[in-house]
């Protein structure tokens, strides 16, 4: 086999070894050192085309001191879009789908002699390689980019659906003042103040959701009544279930701590959500061969751990429902559904150092269960 046959074969398959590489650094990177190898060359620099075309440096191997002036000459070479090399120095275009999307410079040493045919044949060939396993992690890079759009729109349309709603809570109770203080009704005046506040209360606790969403995620510790946060729970869920006719049951069975560590509102809200989602489930559910029932008991565990079981005789959850419980965004309650309260939920409870698990049973309901540490960690 002749010698360039050999040479040609070899850059064929350190060709092959681009289409590997996941991280577009690394792999433009090694593209330079390969090509400097192969084709005998001091100094390599790969420039990628960036907005309105225009070269960026990507990488560069034992660069000259003064690389502007081969940046404007890869400009206009790339504009081109045809290789030129002339004695010392080599420029290759990058094609793919016969677009160029960047270029790649080498030269040599006075001493190291000149470029032939046949180095311009392997760099180019090494750069065709190149051009095809860049194509690749462009096309991954631009679906991650569309899948954060996506996400990002997603989140901002959960933000924007819970915020109306508050807000719509808030007009509705200043409507309640404004006739209460024109009647000087005093039953208006109640209305409104209590809806003031629970507005207030509902923008705190979804100020923690979003919070607990964040890559930093962490609590601040406190001693946390967990009786009267369930009391404060049941009042609040008390008007819901009695709409729906369903038994509402909370217990804190005896003995319990005086007081556990925790973060009261996110603990809360994660009480609320997982509350509110099973009063929905036995609401939805149409036939009930029992009294429907919601019941939140807190109990301790041992030692170190205390309970609390949310258990209702709702719908239940199919297979597929189980297996995506956790995963954002995903929602059974269809334009309803924010498809992110279990996925913070999840999270707040982490966030304390506790577990979470569920049993779930189709038409016949679901219980939920959280262990959660007496006394937190500092690195909780």
């Amino acid at each position: 086999m002749p010698e360039i046959d050999k040479d040609f074969q070899a850059a064929h398959e350190i060709g092959k070894i681009y289409n590997s590489f996941v991280d577009k650094k690394i792999l433009c990177d090694f593209f330079i050192e390969s090509a400097l190898v192969f084709i005998h060359a001091g100094c390599g620099l790969l420039f990628l085309a960036g907005k309105n075309d225009r070269l960026w440096l990507e990488s560069s191997r034992r660069p000259p001191q003064q690389i502007q002036p081969i940046r404007e000459t890869a400009q206009k070479i790339f504009e081109q879009g045809k290789p030129s090399f002339q004695k010392s120095e080599l420029f290759v275009p990058l094609i793919v789908r016969n677009v160029a999307i960047g270029i790649a410079y080498f030269s040599k040493d006075s001493a190291a002699g000149i470029f032939s045919e046949k180095d311009a044949a392997l760099a180019s060939d090494l750069a065709a390689q190149l051009g095809s396993a860049l194509k690749n992690i462009l096309l991954f890079e631009e679906n991650l980019k569309m899948e954060r759009l996506s996400t990002i729109g997603q989140t901002m349309g959960m933000v924007m659906h819970e915020m109306k709603n508050i807000v719509q809570l808030a007009h509705f109770s200043e409507d309640y003042l404004k006739m209460g203080i024109q009647n000087q009704n005093a039953k208006n005046l109640t209305l409104g103040m209590a809806g003031i506040s629970k507005a207030l209360r509902e923008m705190e606790g979804f100020t923690y959701e979003i919070l607990s969403l964040t890559k930093d995620y962490k609590i601040a510790p406190e001693p946390v009544d967990l009786p009267s946060l369930l009391e404060e729970l049941r009042t609040d869920l008390q008007a819901k279930a009695e709409d729906g006719k369903i038994r509402l049951d909370v217990e804190v069975e005896k003995p319990f701590p005086q007081s556990v560590e925790g973060e009261s509102r996110s603990l809360y809200r994660a009480l609320l959500n997982l509350a509110k989602n099973a009063l929905e489930a036995v609401r939805n559910k149409e036939r009930h061969t029992e009294p429907p029932f919601v019941r939140i008991r807190a109990r301790v565990k041992d030692k170190d751990a205390y309970q609390i079981v949310i258990q209702d005789t709702g719908e239940g959850m199919s297979d597929e429902v189980k297996a995506k419980l956790f995963q954002a965004f995903f929602s059974t309650k269809g334009e309803k559904g924010t498809g992110l309260g279990l996925l913070v939920i999840d999270r707040t409870v982490k966030a304390h150092g506790g577990e979470i698990h569920f049993e779930s049973q189709a038409g016949k309901g679901t219980t939920f269960t959280l262990t959660l540490p007496k006394t937190l960690s500092r690195t909780a």
